[in-house]
């Protein structure tokens, strides 16, 4: 995971590789989130974003910022 998320921030992609970027890693994110059986509320409170941003970041439409991203590894 943190080497894909290094490549992300380092490599030159395309709209469309960088959209299916965002897809994959709001899926894998949300997959984790249900693994460890916590609901979109907790997860959020827990990365410091809203709910309705979660859902953004999960469903591939906002991407995450480096603050959100640390915040999220140090959860593991």
């Amino acid at each position: 995971m943190r080497k894909r998320l290094k490549d992300l921030y380092t490599a030159v992609l395309s709209d469309a590789e960088y959209l299916q970027e965002l897809v994959e890693l709001g899926v894998l994110i949300g997959s984790h989130r249900t693994a460890l059986g916590i609901n979109q509320e907790e997860f959020a409170k827990m990365i410091g974003v809203s709910r309705r941003t979660m859902t953004k970041i999960e469903n591939g439409r906002q991407s995450l910022s480096f603050v959100v991203s640390v915040s999220y590894t140090h959860l593991r």
